[in-house]
């Protein structure tokens, strides 16, 4: 018995190739960073004028398409139907069959073809409509560009490029290639989705490199995937689609391969423990018969039949249908899960690797202190964003260059502000009441070796200010007075400039914060100083990159999981401890911060538990993290939306993505996608994934238990020397409709409500200061979900005590009646049958007893009854149909059954009770 019927894996991965591709290791393997641009036009056979758009054409032809990633195929209701028809348990149904047509039971055989084709169009509804809810509608728009063709600009589909293409880049623009710079004015890239480190990359297209030098270090090409922050240039088109280094970092995640889920495991291999018992069971009964001297056909015939109802086949279904249930709750809390098996796994965490920029912070730059002269450290207010209460002259003034010595812009189309992270943090944080009378005159670029630039603004009163930003020390290297509160002006001491040189040193590096220097110089006719010089000191701007709302307490929540959180991040050490601390993530002094170097250097095949940070890592570093940890039998999570993530996401467990600003190759690779990037989703998927699990158990005990009443029912019966009073119609009524239907109820009734607000993240009364505790009770913790066997101890004894008192209470009904009532064999089999099927029911309040967190140790009590109303219904449902089966002619004669005298139908009923009366009280389930 496989879980998934419909679970496809790839059984003929390629083996994992640990490498990501080098910076010349592209389709031609020529090293474009290291030579000109004229020598990179002669070898791509292009000018600066573009290609011809007949060359164009005819290269374009040569060149591969692009294999699209294409929605998965839907299942049609019916293949699905002939699907189920054509597995191996159908051939049961056949051979039940052909034997009932060979002995002349015509109408039996007609009856289990048609039991045959219930059962594939029971498990075929419920496996449609647990793949409806898998289906995920990706809208893939493809990105547009600018080209050079005969020396005209043409706006094309990214598809339409080709090699040699003369590609024009601006500010806001995500890049659909690889490309050779030619040309850049002021250019900076965002590379994060490649590198993961969340700092701009400038780039020059008048460097010439080494032709070894690492891909992120090559300051002369831009790559595809990236985002163009502030500047223009132009680019000739080097790689495309699987050529780019993108396209081989995601052909690298391509090649790994899932592993079985752990759940999953765990029931196959208790269907194969089921199997092997169901043989000896048939065996022994087929023995007995022999012994009895019961025709072998009609012996052979019943122990098919045994089969069918001692193997839970509707397992697969039902579980299918519990998880689909499960994963359409999640969608509604923005949580898109792809597949069964990452909802099975998620339960099963026990390491959650985590990306740093994008995943738990925001990725862009807030203003969080300014640290003035004679005022120290003040706070940033949001209200001073619209100009009011401004505590001081010096504060303003300090807004005011930040506003005025920026180059963010602000793009029409979608109203959002383009340039540089600082710039734009800063130019969000200043009101633009500061510009006021204020006319930028000239524009002195951010200068690479100084560290600082200059805008020269007119002020109202005439006069030219030059507004001066760059690094702390350079900055300050050119002041010689300082801004007091009031605006008024004093000169710098030595002890002073010292002083604010070491605190810019304990922001940036003990706090984790980026450092902004701040200044002022009039321009005095006559004076050829320059911008820069005998400058006014106004003080620092400290940004930082915020983490995520409420990713303390989601993080906090996650470790109550029982899932032990590591951070890795392309970030330099120093930011990625400091960002661990501030997260909570760490908390000890024996918890470490790894970099490459150390994860090279471990002798161990295993990861320590106390490292808790890898910093400075590349994409073949994260998977060989999430390999190490998969060694050490852990269940490995890796939530990242870079495509420097999508390696280690295809090789995790649970591959986890960002629906927003996720790179495509990311969510590509993903199992379940955060739509509003929101950590919390992960807790409801862990959440979702133990009810599920525990619903299935429920299931999976209820079936087993009915089951094993109608086997140690056969069983007795044969041994005994009553014969066979149930045949083979009693026994698939009983295995495919008595016991169907209550166990469908289990798997859609909604999951307790306890156990969710157990765990509930997203409480906003809960304070985000990383000490948050997910709510719990005496009687249900988060813990209590997690490893769930598919049949525990406890719940095997369960079993055999139900199983057991079902045929005794059947044996006593068909002894009572034949024995005591003397009504006869088709009489007294027929109440038996009663009992079975009507005990079968009632047995589903025991079930749903042990299902809830609160354990009760009898179902028998009222106001458990009252709290499921469903359950009625079925009881109802139940009573009607059984009763069709014994008091109509047309059942009495093809299921050979007899109409019940009252007497009868009172024992049988009565008996079919007992079973109420036997719940036991789970032992170790209180949690506290």
């Amino acid at each position: 018995m496989s879980l998934h019927p419909f679970s496809s894996h790839r059984q003929d991965a390629p083996e994992l190739l640990c490498e990501v591709p080098s910076a010349t290791s592209s389709s031609d393997t020529v090293p474009y960073h290291a030579q000109p641009v004229n020598q990179c036009l002669q070898l791509l056979e292009t000018t600066l004028q573009g290609l011809s758009q007949q060359e164009a054409q005819e290269r374009g032809r040569g060149t591969p398409g692009k294999s699209g990633n294409g929605e998965p195929t839907s299942l049609r209701p019916a293949f699905i139907f002939l699907n189920n028809l054509k597995r191996k348990f159908s051939l049961l149904f056949l051979a039940i069959a052909v034997l009932s047509f060979a002995m002349g039971h015509y109408v039996n055989g007609m009856f289990v073809l048609a039991a045959m084709l219930l059962n594939g169009g029971i498990q075929g509804l419920i496996q449609w409509k647990a793949l409806q809810s898998q289906k995920i509608n990706v809208q893939n728009r493809e990105l547009r560009c600018t080209v050079r063709r005969d020396g005209q600009s043409l706006t094309i589909q990214a598809h339409e490029l080709v090699i040699g293409d003369m590609l024009l880049i601006a500010g806001g623009q995500v890049l659909p290639a690889d490309a050779r710079l030619v040309s850049s004015t002021q250019l900076q890239v965002d590379e994060s989705p490649l590198t993961g480190e969340s700092v701009l990359v400038p780039k020059n297209a008048n460097d010439v490199l080494h032709p070894a030098e690492d891909v992120t270090a090559l300051s002369n090409m831009v790559f595809a995937g990236t985002l163009i922050k502030t500047g223009k240039g132009e680019a000739i088109v080097t790689a495309l689609g699987q050529q780019t280094v993108m396209g081989r970092i995601a052909a690298l995640a391509q090649k790994t391969e899932k592993r079985e889920s752990p759940f999953t495991r765990r029931l196959n291999t208790l269907s194969l423990q089921i199997f092997f018992i169901t043989l000896t069971v048939v065996a022994l009964i087929i023995g007995l018969g022999m012994a009895r001297h019961i025709p072998v056909m009609e012996l052979v015939q019943v122990g098919l039949v045994i089969a069918i109802a001692a193997f839970p086949e509707t397992i697969p279904g039902l579980a299918s249908l519990i998880l689909s249930l499960g994963i359409g709750r999640l969608n509604e809390n923005k949580v898109i899960v792809k597949n069964f098996q990452a909802l099975e796994t998620v339960g099963d965490l026990s390491v959650i690797c985590t990306d740093k920029t994008g995943t738990l912070t925001e990725n862009y730059l807030l203003l969080d202190k300014l640290y003035l002269p004679e005022m120290g450290a003040i706070t940033y207010e949001s209200k001073w964003q619209t100009g009011e209460d401004m505590p001081t002259r010096s504060v303003e003034e300090c807004l005011r260059v930040g506003r005025l010595n920026n180059g963010t812009l602000l793009e029409g189309l979608r109203s959002a502000l383009m340039g540089d992270p600082i710039d734009v943090a800063l130019y969000r944080a200043a009101p633009a009441s500061l510009e006021a009378g204020y006319h930028a005159r000239l524009t002195i670029p951010f200068d690479p070796v100084t560290l600082r630039s200059a805008t020269l603004c007119e002020t109202p009163e005439g006069q030219t200010v030059s507004m001066i930003k760059g690094a702390p020390e350079s900055v300050m290297e050119q002041c010689r007075f300082y801004m007091k509160p009031d605006g008024s002006l004093a000169e710098m001491t030595l002890s002073q400039r010292t002083e604010f040189l070491t605190l810019n040193r304990t922001l940036a590096y003990e706090h984790n914060l980026r450092v902004v220097g701040f200044a002022q110089k009039p321009i005095l006719e006559n004076d050829d100083s320059g911008p820069y010089a005998n400058a006014i000191f106004i003080g620092w701007v400290c940004l930082l990159d915020p983490p995520k709302p409420g990713v303390r307490k989601v993080l906090s929540a996650l470790k109550d999981t029982g899932a032990r959180m590591i951070m890795i991040t392309g970030d330099q050490k120093a930011t990625a401890e400091m960002t661990a601390r501030e997260l909570g993530l760490i908390s000890r002094n024996s918890d470490e911060v790894w970099l490459r170097s150390d994860l090279q250097a471990c002798e161990s095949a295993t990861i320590p538990e106390t490292v808790k940070v890898f910093a400075r890592t590349k994409p073949e570093e994260k998977l060989a993290i999430v390999e190490s940890l998969q060694q050490g039998h852990q269940v490995v999570a890796m939530v990242g939306d870079g495509v420097n993530d999508s390696p280690a996401l295809q090789k995790s467990d649970v591959a986890i993505g960002m629906g927003l600003q996720g790179a495509q190759t990311a969510k590509d690779c993903a199992d379940i996608i955060l739509m509003n990037d929101r950590l919390d989703g992960i807790v409801f998927a862990i959440l979702e994934s133990r009810i599920a699990r525990r619903k299935i158990q429920s299931c999976l005990q209820y079936i087993l238990s009915c089951n094993l009443g109608m086997i140690l029912w056969v069983t007795a019966s044969a041994v005994s020397g009553f014969g066979l009073p149930l045949g083979v119609m009693h026994l698939l009524w009983l295995s495919l409709v008595v016991v169907s239907i209550p166990a469908l109820v289990l798997a859609i009734q909604p999951p307790p409500a306890l156990a969710i607000e157990d765990l509930n993240p997203s409480d906003d009364s809960a304070p985000d200061d990383g000490n948050w505790q997910p709510k719990a009770t005496a009687n249900q913790s988060p813990q209590g979900f997690r490893n769930l066997e598919p049949l525990s101890g406890q719940d095997a004894v369960n079993v055999l005590l139900w199983g057991g008192v079902m045929a005794v209470s059947a044996f006593g009904s068909y002894a009572l009646c034949l024995y005591v009532l003397k009504l006869g064999p088709a009489v007294a089999a027929t109440a038996a049958f009663w009992t079975l099927a009507f005990s079968q029911t009632v047995h589903l309040f025991n079930v749903q007893t042990t299902q809830t967190t609160v354990w009760l140790s009898s179902p028998v009590r009222l106001s458990n009854w009252l709290r499921t109303p469903i359950t009625w219904v079925v009881l109802l449902l139940a009573v009607i149909l059984q009763a069709l089966t014994v008091y109509t002619p047309v059942f009495n004669t093809i299921m050979g059954t007899a109409p019940l005298p009252l007497m009868a139908l009172g024992c049988a009923s009565l008996s079919s009770l007992i079973i109420l009366f036997f719940s036991l009280k789970p032992q170790g389930k209180k949690q506290g």
